[in-house]
């Protein structure tokens, strides 16, 4: 895809655009710092760039924990991740197959919110795929389909119709790719000899 927005969901949030198959890298370096859009204008966890209300505080795995923790304190439902000591992402979302409620309340509440960050992305940049990577993203389909029907509500329509979001598929090599990439564009350019 020559126009591509990635989100990659781990202990934090990160990201990369390419426009017409360049690297969005902005001015200073920060194009593409898809974590610390605001989703949460007000009274938003705070996040560690000094911000509050980031999506990284939302579709981290940190994220997902702590509103799973505080969601579990206030809500006097059953729900089987009380029952795990150590909680985590992946925790949350098997018990959100499992039909758990309070689960599936948390990762709507994420999904909505990254749903919504996606959607106002691609309304600006009209990208032909959104991938979503990261440890998270092995939550797999029950995360893509609820990211998408947020997407849909809040992207503008026709740039929505443009854009199919998917799940990486590279994992762990995804990093080793990408850096090599690069370096043989960079090479690349360097051997270029202008004509005369």
């Amino acid at each position: 895809a020559k126009d591509l927005i990635l989100v990659t969901l781990g202990t934090g949030v990160g990201g990369g655009i390419i426009v017409n198959g360049e690297i969005v890298r902005g001015q200073n370096g920060a194009g593409g710092e898809i974590g610390h859009i605001c989703s949460v204008p007000e009274g938003g966890a705070p996040c560690n760039c000094g911000k509050s209300g980031c999506i990284e505080t939302i579709a981290s795995a940190t994220g997902i924990v702590r509103i799973a923790k505080e969601k579990i304190e206030s809500d006097h439902r059953d729900t089987s991740m009380r029952a795990c000591p150590d909680l985590t992402a992946r925790d949350i979302f098997e018990a959100a197959r499992k039909n758990d409620p309070v689960a599936g309340e948390v990762v709507d509440y994420v999904a909505n919110h990254l749903g919504m960050v996606l959607g106002n992305l691609a309304s600006s940049l009209n990208p032909s795929k959104i991938v979503i990577g990261g440890g998270v993203s092995k939550a797999g389909e029950i995360l893509r389909s609820k990211v998408e029907q947020s997407f849909s509500r809040f992207v503008f329509p026709r740039a929505g119709e443009a854009a199919e979001i998917v799940i990486a598929s590279l994992g762990n090599d995804a990093g080793v790719i990408g850096g090599a990439w690069i370096a043989k564009n960079q090479w690349l350019k360097s051997q270029a000899q202008p004509v005369l």
